[in-house]
């Protein structure tokens, strides 16, 4: 899967530029960082017939020793099939952590950020619910910023993006449109995109409020194949294999599902690690880990 470093999505005209390398290039995800947190956002929404009540924000805190806090995050959207980007379903967020105590390094991350931009900073004091929401509305808000609103639901490019009135909400809504994304991958519809009005302020508000009263409490999982990860990385032993555990996790299509959403978000880390043997030894990477990532690489793109 190909990537963009840190593209600059600032206008109609960028968007679809950014939004045609996606469809004629296959690139799934951007790269930039949220302070010293290297932030992989993806544009590729996971859709599922196991998910049919909510729309899902995935955020995985990745152990990844190449970069300067230890740690990278890569966020993920997982839609119900046939749901577009725009939907009046439950918006549900869930941190995949690997190990407990790791939620506190990411708000450290977060605060560390809040704080560079002169933003008040995190209430320690108020329930982790709501500290989790603040980090999540950040990195939703960074993320927006790297990649323009862009989403690829079922091949098909849609952007949501109220910033610069654009908004392509589904392909069921759409599908003359949707068809022509399909095919062309935005290259004649930059006009449609730079005459898209912004809706009324009004109307913005009430289908704002909306989505923030069906707005589920965020969730905490201690993710298994992440904790894996960090005891390879923490294991000196060049022998030891964090692939033996994994079969464990197959027991359910919900359980399949979640392994395979964070196969794909360790794949899309190490990547560019994985192409280059030199960083291996910093990274912390054995034989067998090798052999394991290249495992999951195998699961994320079945």
């Amino acid at each position: 899967m190909k990537q963009i470093f840190d593209p600059v999505v600032s206008t109609a005209t960028d968007l679809a530029e950014a939004a045609k390398k996606v469809a004629d290039d296959g690139i799934g995800y951007f790269r930039s960082r949220i302070g010293s947190l290297p932030l992989v956002a993806s544009v590729l929404a996971q859709e599922t017939s196991e998910l049919t009540d909510r729309d899902e924000s995935h955020y995985f805190l990745v152990p990844y020793r190449l970069s300067p806090c230890a740690y990278a995050l890569v966020t993920r959207r997982v839609l119900p099939i046939g749901v577009g980007p725009e939907n009046a379903l439950p918006k549900a967020r869930i941190f995949h952590l690997p190990a407990e105590g790791t939620a506190e390094t990411l708000e450290a991350l977060i605060t560390e950020q809040l704080s560079k931009e002169n933003k008040s900073s995190m209430d320690f004091s108020a329930p982790l619910a709501d500290r989790l929401d603040l980090m999540a509305d950040e990195i939703d808000k960074q993320s927006n910023l790297i990649t323009g609103g862009l989403v690829v639901i079922g091949g098909v490019v849609a952007v949501v993006n109220p910033l610069l009135g654009v908004g392509i909400a589904a392909k069921a809504i759409l599908p003359s449109l949707s068809s022509k994304l399909s095919k062309h991958g935005l290259n004649h519809v930059s006009d449609w995109l730079r005459t898209r009005k912004v809706e009324k302020d009004q109307q913005q508000a009430i289908v704002q409020a909306t989505k923030e009263l069906k707005r589920i409490q965020p969730e905490i999982v201690v993710d298994h194949t992440l904790a894996l990860l960090e005891e390879s990385l923490a294991s000196e032993d060049p022998h030891h294999d964090p692939q033996l555990p994994c079969s464990s996790q197959l027991d359910t299509p919900g359980e399949a599902l979640k392994l395979k959403l964070t196969a794909q978000a360790i794949s899309d880390v190490y990547a560019t690690c994985l192409a280059d043997a030199s960083s291996h030894r910093e990274a912390k990477l054995h034989a067998p880990d090798l052999a394991w990532l290249q495992s999951l690489n195998e699961i994320a793109q079945a």
